[in-house]
């Protein structure tokens, strides 16, 4: 990750978080959430919506973010899309130790993973954290390559936040 992606992405660290939602990587060029411009921006910032009604901008939505204490974290720490999969899944190997030592900074109550096929590793990862504090633990489909990745992505974590909300871990 870019020095100026890492500075981004530090001003939008909630003091305390709540609730970590984990990715795969950074996407290649501009693309980044912190940017609002990525499809896993696209898909939080509608689930967000709506549950807690719609966000006069997207600056708007990242300031709730952040106070709710929501913040986004990557497995891999680099651009990984486009590789053969035998190395992507090698950077996603060696993404769990420095994963879960961010982790034990952070204390999450509540781990979302943004693409089903990285719950392994996530997982792994909050366990090596050794961490106490999550509560909850769920993945979501990735938002990406179809309309209906997307829709799954968002209905996935509109159930997610509504139960979150039900029980007191998230305000609305």
């Amino acid at each position: 990750m870019t020095a100026e992606l890492a500075q981004t992405r530090q001003q939008y660290q909630p003091r305390t978080t709540q609730i970590i939602f984990i990715t795969e990587a950074v996407q290649p060029g501009k693309v980044f959430f912190y940017r609002k411009n990525s499809n896993v921006f696209r898909a939080i910032k509608e689930a967000f919506n709506q549950v807690f009604g719609e966000f006069k901008s997207d600056d708007e939505f990242l300031a709730f973010f952040k106070e709710n204490g929501c913040y986004v974290d990557y497995l891999c720490s680099e651009m990984i899309n486009g590789l053969p999969l035998e190395v992507r899944q090698k950077a996603r190997t060696a993404g769990i130790k420095p994963l879960s030592e961010r982790l034990a900074l952070l204390q999450p109550k509540v781990v979302i993973t943004v693409m089903k096929i990285l719950e392994k590793q996530v997982d792994e990862a909050v366990s090596l954290s050794k961490i106490t504090s999550v509560q909850y633990r769920k993945a979501v489909a990735f938002p990406a390559h179809s309309k209906t990745n997307a829709d799954k992505c968002i209905q996935e974590l509109v159930e997610i936040l509504e139960e979150l909300v039900e029980r007191q871990i998230l305000i609305d």
